[in-house]
């Protein structure tokens, strides 16, 4: 899992931050295609994934669905609310919420499907765990940036 984790994580990243150092601006310029890039390749390994349990997945969808969004929302509430107990600006609360609800359900199934070649059915709620963290955190996020730019007009008007 260890080597698996340092191809899937570590040398990429290693990669990006020093192609950044050599070339900030082609990469400023690249880097806007990066955020579709990573929901694509999120696509493709669900999709293989889904592919390979379709039986497992339809006879268990709704726990796997019910246990992957409580996950997430449990994470970014507890992210959210810790922090504003602690009396950090809400910037920081949501920030620290967004990074503490959403979690690595792609590599998750990477490492499960890569390491558990004979138990193809690890990689299952990892799936359900990378669909519900994107969706989850889509909406949070458009949800706090339509109420910031609500309260940014409404201060405007003034």
């Amino acid at each position: 899992m260890f080597q698996t984790t340092i191809q899937v994580v570590l040398l990429p990243v290693g990669v990006g931050v020093y192609l950044n150092y050599k070339f900030p601006g082609l990469i400023k310029k690249v880097s806007i295609a990066g955020p579709l890039l990573s929901v694509w390749a999120i696509v493709f390994i669900a999709g293989s994934i889904v592919a390979q349990s379709a039986t497992v997945i339809a006879g268990n969808a709704g726990k796997l669905f019910l246990a992957a969004t409580l996950l997430h929302c449990i994470g970014f509430l507890l992210g959210y609310v810790i922090t504003c107990l602690l009396r950090y600006d809400p910037v920081t609360a949501k920030t620290v919420s967004i990074e503490t609800g959403m979690q690595n359900g792609g590599l998750a199934a990477v490492l499960a499907q890569q390491n558990f070649p004979m138990e193809p059915f690890t990689a299952v709620p990892a799936v359900f765990s990378s669909v519900m963290q994107t969706l989850t955190g889509g909406l949070l996020a458009g949800y706090w940036r339509w109420k910031s730019d609500r309260k940014d007009k409404k201060q405007n008007k003034e």
